[in-house]
């Protein structure tokens, strides 16, 4: 939706994950509230949750994009995980210590994947890793 241009592509793939996991499950895209922060800010993270239990159909789960903006939503007041569901992302300490359901996820292992496809497919491996 038009809040989407509003983020970066990190979000916006994410996003794309939610999108194409409710329409698998059979949810229509559209009927799906997407509430953007700004920035992994909890603050803001707060002000946006506090607003959507007051909305027309408020929401049975939060799939927050970080373990912080999780840790927020219950500013939503509301019982986690009873009335909302909700999940972050990062695997950060404060999930553990609020019980919440998190997506791990390897900054090394992210950036190591394509070093090692760059070095592998690089003209020059063999002769670059063999020692004189």
């Amino acid at each position: 939706g038009p809040q989407a241009d509003k983020t970066g592509p990190a979000t916006r793939e994410r996003l794309d994950g939610y999108r194409r996991a409710a329409e698998d499950a059979g949810f229509s895209w559209r009927e799906v509230t997407v509430a953007v922060c700004a920035r992994n800010d909890a603050a803001e993270a707060e002000r946006v949750t506090a607003t959507l239990p007051a909305s027309a159909e408020p929401p049975d789960a939060i799939a927050a994009m970080s373990d912080q903006q999780a840790r927020a939503a219950r500013a939503a007041r509301r019982a986690v995980p009873d009335d909302v569901a909700v999940t972050g992302w990062d695997d950060a300490a404060v999930a553990e210590q609020l019980g919440l359901t998190t997506v791990a996820q390897s900054l090394r292992a992210q950036g190591a994947a394509p070093g090692a496809d760059a070095i592998a497919a690089s003209p020059r491996a063999e002769s670059q890793h063999q020692c004189p």
